[in-house]
């Protein structure tokens, strides 16, 4: 294998530039022809509900003021309230409200549930559907039916919309990142097939690869008199035929 520098790899590089961006062209290409044509769209809208053991946001508990036991129950209640959210029920719902638009394992895969921290009271909900109305749709009423879900299982919850559904935005497909992903992986790949090529290729073919495996001065070249007698011998020739013509 060649002792291979920088500038060898940069040469290597400007020597091929042609057919890298070539490929990086074809990469793209191929990569915004699959976005348009062979993915869907999808957009997610997002809301938040707040949910308490009971007396939280109203700063009182059975006739008394709140105190960081009560907080602390009820950011313990928050991994339950979680679990319950994941099962489908409330899902179930949420499709016959959209007129069975979506199955409810649809709906279970669409949406995510997370909260800023282990210690917030705040979930926040959203669901990537493949229409904004959808998604906007599924959020909204996630919202305004989980309330009294999670208060039929778990009672003496309160549970109140902290944000409602956001305007739904695109998040797929991503043209243009994925056609730029695409460009650069085409060039990767297009020049380290250059590189293997080139890596292993120990043919001297000039001055320069001659010193570079030999610490041995160069004097001279010595021509191919062979080929250049040859190319002589061929071109008489065809002097001497086009005379007697």
């Amino acid at each position: 294998m060649n002792n291979i520098t920088s500038r060898d790899l940069l040469n290597l590089f400007l020597r091929n530039i042609i057919i890298i961006i070539i490929s990086a062209v074809i990469c793209a290409t191929g990569a915004y022809v699959y976005c348009e044509n062979f993915t869907d769209e999808k957009f997610l809208s997002q809301g938040s509900i707040i949910v308490t053991n009971g007396g939280i946001i109203s700063e009182e508990i059975d006739g008394r003021p709140v105190n960081n036991t009560d907080i602390a129950a009820s950011v313990n209640l928050m991994t339950t309230v979680k679990d319950l959210l994941a099962t489908p029920g409330i899902y179930q719902q949420i499709s016959e409200r959209m007129d069975n638009k979506y199955t409810t394992s649809q709906l279970m895969g669409a949406a995510t549930i997370s909260s800023s921290s282990e210690e917030s009271l705040i979930l926040g909900i959203s669901f990537e559907l493949y229409s904004k109305k959808d998604a906007m749709e599924a959020t909204e009423a996630f919202l305004d039916l989980a309330p009294a879900y999670i208060s039929s299982y778990i009672p003496g919850t309160s549970t109140q919309k902290s944000a409602p559904a956001s305007n739904a935005y695109k998040t797929a497909p991503q043209t243009l990142i994925t056609c730029l992903a695409a460009a650069l992986f085409g060039m990767i790949a297009c020049f380290a097939i250059v590189f293997v090529i080139f890596a292993f290729n120990a043919t001297i073919k000039s001055d320069e690869d001659f010193s570079m495996h030999y610490d041995i001065p160069v004097l001279g070249n010595i021509p191919d008199f062979a080929a250049t007698h040859g190319n002589s011998g061929k071109a008489a020739s065809k002097s001497k035929s086009k005379a007697r013509r």
